[in-house]
């Protein structure tokens, strides 16, 4: 597993069978003009995970949304103050509170909480545990 920092909040987890980007708000241009996000990991075959921790704009863009046209084994996992501020709607993600969990074959993800809006995550994958703290600024 490889871990590849984006921007600001927003780092992705490669595997060899899936791609997990957290907290996207911008693109890279470190590697190509189109950025890692557009020009790598969105053409990249397996399963998409997008987790958004919160619906500040610095850690939750809209656009991801739009990536389900682009690719069509991705699943969204966002916190629910997302959903609650109209950000996207009740079928778009899994809504997780603190405290809560959301599973597949491939990722186990627990919501913690944060000292700003929304929350925090631990992912378990591939035998490894990483913890995206989200807006924890405090």
């Amino acid at each position: 597993m490889k871990l590849i920092y984006i921007y600001h909040s927003c780092f992705a987890l490669v595997g060899e069978s899936f791609t997990v980007i957290i907290d996207y708000y911008k693109d890279s241009t470190c590697q190509s003009l189109e950025g890692v996000v557009h020009g790598e990991l969105l053409r990249r075959p397996g399963k998409l995970y997008v987790l958004s921790s919160h619906s500040h704009a610095d850690h939750f863009n809209p656009e991801i949304l739009r990536w389900k046209k682009q690719h069509s084994d991705i699943q969204y996992i966002f916190s629910k103050d997302i959903l609650e501020n109209g950000l996207a709607g009740e079928h778009d993600a899994c809504y997780l509170s603190k405290g809560e969990t959301w599973s597949d074959e491939l990722l186990k993800v627990e919501a913690f909480g944060s000292t700003d809006l929304g929350i925090s995550f631990l992912l378990e994958l591939e035998g490894k545990l990483i913890f995206h703290a989200g807006d924890l600024n405090n």
